[in-house]
């Protein structure tokens, strides 16, 4: 349920509940053409990800594990699902289908993916995913 009322309100910018939606789309886009410039201009310098590869602090470490990440994987596919934003409109959850083509087999995997993630104004600070790197399933 979108919710356009809320507000992200932090260092003189505020981002609507829309924005913040295409957002998220905007960061899907760059993750889909492997576009790491693109990527990590949404993180804020000093932002923390977390995923089942790892914990990388800062823009330098963000886009350091998406290199490595994109020199194996090709065909990145995802389907932005849900984003639910807080009443304050500065922490939010996401629910995302990801796939990716390993490069070294041409193997395709597809999992269902949901991040945790909050923003300062318009830069994302912190994002976690969650996702079983086992998980199985058809396209």
């Amino acid at each position: 349920m979108a919710r356009t009322s809320s507000h992200i309100e932090s260092e003189s910018v505020t981002l609507s509940y829309d924005q913040v939606r295409m957002k998220i789309e905007q960061m899907a886009d760059a993750m889909m053409r492997q576009d790491n410039e693109a990527v990590i201009s949404h993180f804020a310098d000093d932002a923390v990800m977390i995923a089942p590869a790892g914990r990388f602090v800062g823009k330098q470490s963000i886009y350091d594990a998406g290199a490595a990440f994109n020199a194996n994987y090709t065909n990145i596919r995802i389907v932005v699902k849900r984003v639910i934003l807080d009443c304050d409109g500065r922490i939010g959850a996401l629910e995302w289908s990801f796939a990716e083509t390993r490069k070294s087999d041409g193997y395709t995997h597809v999992m269902e993916d949901a991040i945790v993630f909050e923003l300062r104004g318009d830069k994302v600070v912190y994002w976690r995913e969650y996702f079983d790197p086992l998980q199985e399933r058809e396209l």
